[in-house]
C-alpha cells in the first residue's frame, strides 16, 4: 500500500497559502474523489500539484467523498471513517464506522466542530467538538434507504437555522431533520443528489449524480429555479454531477466525477455561472477521478 505519494515542507505551504487573497480568485484547490488513491492539493495557475496524501491505508473501498481545510489541518471522509490530518500527515483524530456503516460526509461547522453523516440502519447524524469526541448523535426517524446505506447520504449541510439538509442519492428527495431526528419538510427533486448548499440568497443547490443534472431550487416554495441537463453546459458534458458550490464570485463549481461513464471530453471540474456559460474548466487525469474539493484561500 501507498502511504505517502508525495508531500511538501509544511512552512512552504504556508507561505504560499499566505499570498492568496480571500477576495480574490482561490489560487489553491484542495481535492479527492471515489475511488482516487489519494487527497491533494493543486496550485491552479500551474496545474501542479505542490501536496499529497495516500488514502489507500485507511479503506480497501478507496472512497474519498468529502475534503476540507481547517486550521491548516486536512478533514476528509474515507467511507469507512473520517479523520482530520496535519499538512505532515500525523492523525489528529479517526472517527471509525460502525460496522455496516459508512460516512461519506466530513465538514466543519461554523464554530469549529465537525459534522458527520453516518449512512446505515438507521440513519445517524453526528456532531463532534474540535478534538473530535462526540458531542451530539441524531437518529433520522425516517427511513431514507436502510436496506442499503450505500444508497444514503453523500453530503449532508447543517442548515442555517439550525437544522439538518439530507439528500439521498438513491432517491429523487431531499428531506429537513430537526435535531430530534424529525422529518421537518421534504423536497421532490429530478435525481437522487449528491450535496446541497444554501446560496447567498436563500436558495438550495443540488448536483444531482447519475441523474447528470444540476438543479437549484426555492428554499421556501420547494420551485425549480434553474436546472441544466447532462449537455446543457457547452462542450461539458455532466457525467455523475458530484459535490457544487457557489463561488464569491456568484459563479458555480462543480466536480464533475466520472466512475460510472467516461467520457474523454468531460472535465473533472467545470465553473459556470447560472444562464450556463461556462468560464474555467479543469481537465487532466494526473488529478484522478473527482468528487469534492475545497477552495483554498
Amino acid at each position: 500500500m501507498k502511504k505517502i505519494l508525495k508531500s511538501i515542507s509544511l512552512s512552504v505551504l504556508i507561505a504560499t497559502l499566505g499570498f492568496i487573497s480571500c477576495k480574490n480568485k482561490p489560487e489553491q484547490l484542495l481535492m479527492s474523489g471515489s475511488v482516487n488513491t489519494s487527497i491533494m492539493i493543486m496550485d491552479k495557475a500551474s496545474g501542479e500539484i505542490i501536496w499529497q496524501h495516500g488514502i489507500e491505508p485507511y479503506s480497501s473501498g478507496v472512497e474519498c467523498n468529502s475534503v476540507e481545510e481547517t486550521d491548516g489541518n486536512i478533514l476528509f471522509s474515507y467511507k469507512k471513517g473520517a479523520m482530520l490530518i496535519t499538512m505532515e500527515h500525523d492523525t489528529l483524530w479517526n472517527y471509525p464506522a460502525p460496522n455496516g456503516c459508512e460516512i461519506h460526509h466530513a465538514s466543519v461547522l461554523s464554530d469549529g466542530g465537525f459534522l458527520l453523516a453516518v449512512n446505515g440502519a438507521p440513519t445517524r447524524i453526528v456532531e463532534l467538538d474540535k478534538q473530535g469526541n462526540t458531542r451530539k448523535e441524531i437518529t433520522v426517524r425516517e427511513d431514507i434507504g436502510n436496506d442499503n446505506p450505500h444508497t444514503q447520504c453523500r453530503q449532508i449541510c447543517k442548515a442555517k437555522n439550525g437544522n439538518y439538509l439530507l439528500p439521498v442519492l438513491g432517491r429523487p428527495m431531499l428531506y429537513e431533520i430537526d435535531e430530534e431526528g424529525n422529518t421537518i419538510r421534504t423536497y421532490s427533486l429530478r435525481g437522487g443528489a449528491f450535496s446541497v448548499r444554501e446560496t447567498s440568497d436563500g436558495n438550495l443547490l443540488l448536483p444531482l449524480g447519475d441523474s447528470h443534472g444540476i438543479q437549484m431550487i426555492n428554499r421556501e416554495s420547494g420551485e425549480e429555479i434553474f436546472y441544466f441537463g447532462q449537455d446543457d453546459l457547452p462542450n461539458c458534458r455532466i457525467q455523475f454531477a458530484a459535490e457544487l458550490n457557489e463561488l464569491e464570485n456568484g459563479h458555480f463549481l462543480l466536480a464533475n466525477w466520472s466512475g460510472h461513464q467516461t467520457d474523454a471530453q468531460s472535465p473533472q471540474l467545470i465553473e459556470f455561472d447560472a444562464s450556463g456559460k461556462v468560464y474555467w474548466t479543469l481537465q487532466d487525469e494526473k488529478y484522478g477521478m473527482i468528487s469534492t474539493y475545497c477552495l483554498l484561500r
